[in-house]
């Protein structure tokens, strides 16, 4: 992603954050007296043609990134610079089961940082709210359900579909691994994981969507599938997409405690054989 793109994408989505917060039936997401976060485009954004074989997905960045692992400083030049070294000093509590589950999705072939083949995240997204997006909605949602739906809708046909092409076309990626959510597929109708997306973004008519061709039903399911609506770039039609139902988020404090990591990580590992064959396509 070069400087240009990344600039305009986030400007898109600063603008976007200010109409959040000024709209008067959102302030329990941006209540009055909290810090206004910068928007966070990715993590690990490549600022050169680096293969990006896989981009892992989640539905928004946490506040407890900042300031220590991303700059507060809501500037598109240090947002710059700090996304795309973001694994030089990552938030481990979350970012540690993350690339527990990368790592086993992929084989051991694909990491964050290190040498050999590299990810990058991009969240749903970009908006950082000051609590949980999940537990902040879970309380409000019988007032904001269509707002948030049409933020969810905005942010994806938006920056998120706009970061994800141009990784396509310069990276390489082949596919996403998407943390916390699975979509319904053929023969299971149950939608799992993040509330939020599944009450205010899947139960409506939206123009982008993740839709399940297959998977296996457990606890966490995963499922594969695809984007699909009439807002999704063709480049992003293309690509092969893998959930696991439950991501790191839902651990909360017990994200280092091995036995409660283990069946999200059996999980991913479970999507291994088809995320290879898709990055070897």
């Amino acid at each position: 992603m070069d400087w240009h793109r990344f600039s305009a994408l986030y400007a898109e989505s600063q603008l976007h954050r200010d109409q959040l917060r000024a709209s008067a039936e959102l302030t329990g997401f941006f209540p009055s007296g909290r810090p206004v976060f910068p928007p966070v485009l990715g993590f690990g954004l490549p600022q050169d043609k680096q293969p990006v074989p896989v981009v892992t997905v989640a539905l928004n960045a946490s506040s407890s990134e900042f300031p220590d692992h991303v700059a507060m400083q809501d500037d598109a030049p240090v947002q710059w610079a700090g996304q795309a070294s973001y694994f030089d000093n990552p938030y481990e509590e979350w970012w540690s089961t993350a690339s527990a589950l990368l790592r086993a999705a992929t084989g051991e072939r694909v990491t964050y940082a290190g040498p050999g083949l590299r990810a990058a995240h991009v969240d749903v997204t970009g908006v950082v709210t000051p609590a949980g997006m999940d537990s902040t909605y879970d309380q409000i949602k019988s007032q904001v359900r269509e707002d948030v739906r049409s933020w969810l809708e905005h942010s994806l046909a938006g920056t998120f579909a706009g970061v994800l092409s141009n990784l396509v076309q310069e990276n390489g990626t082949k596919a996403l691994l998407v943390f916390g959510f699975a979509p319904a597929f053929p023969g299971n109708a149950k939608r799992s994981g993040s509330i939020t997306l599944r009450d205010a973004f899947w139960d409506g008519n939206t123009r982008v969507n993740f839709v399940g061709n297959g998977g296996v039903v457990g606890k966490p399911t995963i499922a594969w599938g695809r984007m699909t609506g009439r807002d999704v770039p063709e480049s992003l039609r293309k690509l092969s997409v893998f959930f696991v139902s439950r991501g790191p988020s839902s651990l909360f404090s017990g994200q280092r405690d091995e036995a409660k990591r283990a069946p999200l990580v059996a999980a991913a590992a479970a999507l291994a054989s088809r995320v290879t064959a898709a990055l070897e396509s």
